[in-house]
Formats: structure tokens, C-alpha cells, sequence
């Protein structure tokens, strides 16, 4: 059987000022929707920022579910069929690791991947290897329009395993990279795969920490070769405490994505391409979940967010903006900024940048 594989880009550079919807835009209109995953009943829970749920969609709750996954399933988003509309994507580890993938469409993909004593030998290997260990994430990784699949294990000789697949001849291909470097890492080793240098391609990178020593980004470059980089933040040293957030926040260069730690409330960012001190900014609380996403006002830009476990609620506030910040017509105003209450503890929310928690 030949399975269907096809990832659109979530964030294609296509102009200067120009941008692609969020990677959590599940309704089409250009802004981010507040969404969480179940565990419990293994459903996703959306608000559409556009008013109406999508046709693959139930009203629920004066917002939209849908059925997708099982509750030990780990949740993803991305585009899978071009519509410009977040598809649901679950991966379920196992003795066959697999992604099970609902369109905005109504089509569905299986994507299984191999344990690599069980792979297919190279130069035939089109499975994507994944360690038991593997963090997995999503990217466009060589800049053709397709998102592909990303693995990468520290018990694996801290390399990254990156599936591609070709629509033009319907192939697949594995291509990988090794960090040596990272020997001696501190867990958690966290994922945070977006577009650093500008060539309209993600790079497959982590976030790692080493006792007594700066944190560093690890990053894939070149599709086939890693290096690492020293942590951006000059005169600060980064806590295993701090969260990394991964997504374009400041505007500096568009397309391409700054450096954030988050921690309790505190968000260090480093703009992109600059080497000077972070700007620093309050927004949440201890406990808080750190995310990403564009939610106010579709500039491709994304907010400061953050998910509150113990009540569900999002908080949102716009960086660029003072005073008498406006609010989309589902949200209150809070403290300079933007809430809504949407889910429950113990929901996974569904983040632009990924879960790096």
C-alpha cells in the first residue's frame, strides 16, 4: 500500500512583509484559535476566530470539536493538504511508532516509522527512524513548500532523523544529522524547530543545558550537518527552569524567528540577527504553559501567550501595543491585554511553536 504523505509549509518567507497563516489557524481566517487536546476522551476542543466551526468540525460548547487520536496520543498541527487550514496530527509510539493525520479535508494519512534495529537498510530507507526516547517535531526542512517529519534521540547518538517526501515523483527519503557535541546534555532536551536563517526552510534544532555551563541551540543546517550555538543572551545565563519558545515574535526580520526563554512569567527575547541584550517582558505566572501564536490581529506576528492550567484560560497580549490594546470580539480585556477561558486542567493546548514543556 503506498501511503499518502503531504506536508504544506506552515511559514513560507514568501515577501518581506509578507506572511502565511499561523500553524494554529484551524478555521482558514489568518489568525491563530485558541485549541486544546483531551487525553481524557481523546478529543480536540477549538474556538474559531472566524465565528463558525470548519465542515470536518461539531459545535461544541459555543466553540468546535472533533474526534481524533487516543488519550495517549502526543498532538501536533500542520497544514496537510495546502488549504492553509491546521490539520490534526497525533503520534502514537509503540512497536510501530505512527502519525495519524485528519485533514481539514476529510482525508486521513497513516504515516508509520520504523525502531531503527528494525529499519529498512539505506540506500531503500523511506521510514522515518524513532528511538523510544525520540522527540518529534515538524518543519519544512529543505524549503519545498512541504512540511516533513522530524525525530531526534539523544540515545541515538544525538541525531536527528528528518523524512521528506517528494510530490512531484511521489518519493520519499530520510535524511540525518549528528550533534555529538551534546554528550553530557542535561534533560529535558527540548525541540524547537523553526525558520532562523532566512531561506524560507525551518532548522531542525534543540535546546539543551549543561550544568554549569550556558544553555545552547543545537541546530541541523545545511540538510546534513549540525552544529551548535552558543546561547544568544549576552551578560545572562540561562536556568533549567526556563522554557524555550520557538516563533517569529519581534518582526526584526520577518521570516525569521527570534530566541525566548520563559519562566514564570518572564520572557527574555533576542531578536533574530541581533547581538545585543534581550528585551525583557512580564506576562503570566508561575506555572503558566509558555506558546505561540498570532491570535489578535493576523500581522504574522506572534503575542505573548501563555495557558493557565488551573482554570483553562488563555491570556494573550499584543507587544506592540501600550494602551487600549483592542480585544477580538470572543476575548475580554485583561491586564493590557486579551483572555478566554477554553479548556480544562489536564488539556494539552495547542501551540504555534510546538509543546516544549
Amino acid at each position: 500500500m503506498k501511503v499518502r504523505f503531504k506536508f504544506l509549509a506552515l511559514f513560507l518567507l514568501v515577501a518581506s512583509t509578507a506572511y502565511a497563516n499561523p500553524r494554529n489557524d484551524f478555521d482558514g481566517d489568518g489568525k491563530s484559535d485558541p485549541a486544546v487536546f483531551r487525553p481524557g476522551d481523546a478529543k480536540w476542543y477549538m474556538f474559531p476566530s472566524a465565528g463558525s466551526c470548519p465542515s470536518t468540525w461539531a459545535p461544541a460548547y459555543g466553540g468546535c470539536v472533533k474526534q481524533w487520536g487516543l488519550s495517549t496520543d502526543k498532538p501536533l498541527v500542520g497544514d496537510v493538504d495546502g488549504d492553509t487550514k491546521a490539520d490534526l496530527i497525533v503520534f502514537r509510539d509503540g512497536s510501530v511508532p505512527t502519525f495519524y493525520i485528519s485533514a481539514s479535508t476529510n482525508q486521513t494519512f497513516v504515516v508509520p516509522g520504523c525502531r531503527p534495529a528494525n529499519c529498512p537498510a539505506p540506500p531503500n530507507l523511506t521510514v522515518l527512524p524513532i528511538q523510544t526516547d525520540a522527540l518529534i517535531d515538524i518543519g519544512d526542512t529543505n524549503a519545498d513548500g512541504l512540511d516533513d517529519l522530524i525525530s531526534f534521540s539523544a540515545s541515538d547518538g544525538f541525531k536527528w532523523n528528518v523524512r521528506q517526501y517528494h510530490p512531484s515523483t511521489g518519493t520519499i527519503t530520510i535524511t540525518y544529522a549528528s550533534a555529538y557535541a551534546l554528550a553530557g546534555a542535561q534533560l529535558p532536551i527540548r525541540p524547537i524547530s523553526e525558520q532562523y536563517q532566512g531561506v524560507s526552510k525551518k532548522d531542525p534544532q534543540v535546546y539543551a543545558w549543561f550544568n554549569g555551563n550556558a544553555a545552547v541551540w543545537a541546530r541541523w543546517v545545511d540538510e546534513g550537518s549540525a552544529v551548535l550555538f552558543p546561547q544568544p543572551f549576552q551578560g545572562y545565563s540561562p536556568t533549567q527552569a526556563e522554557i524555550p519558545v520557538a516563533s517569529e515574535f519581534l518582526g526584526a526580520a520577518p521570516g525569521l524567528w527570534d530566541h525566548i526563554l520563559f519562566d514564570s512569567g518572564t520572557w527574555r527575547i533576542r531578536k533574530n540577527l541581533d547581538n545585543g541584550a534581550p528585551s525583557i517582558q512580564s506576562w503570566g505566572l508561575q506555572y503558566d504553559k509558555p506558546l505561540a501564536g498570532d491570535f489578535l490581529n493576523g500581522d504574522g506576528k506572534s503575542e505573548l501567550v501563555v495557558w493557565r492550567p488551573g482554570d483553562g484560560t488563555w491570556y494573550v497580549k499584543d507587544q506592540d501595543c501600550s494602551s487600549n490594546c483592542p480585544c477580538p470580539s470572543y476575548m475580554t480585556p485583561h491586564y493590557g491585554g486579551c483572555a478566554k477561558q477554553w479548556g480544562l486542567n489536564g488539556d494539552i493546548p495547542i501551540s504555534a511553536a510546538g509543546q516544549n514543556w
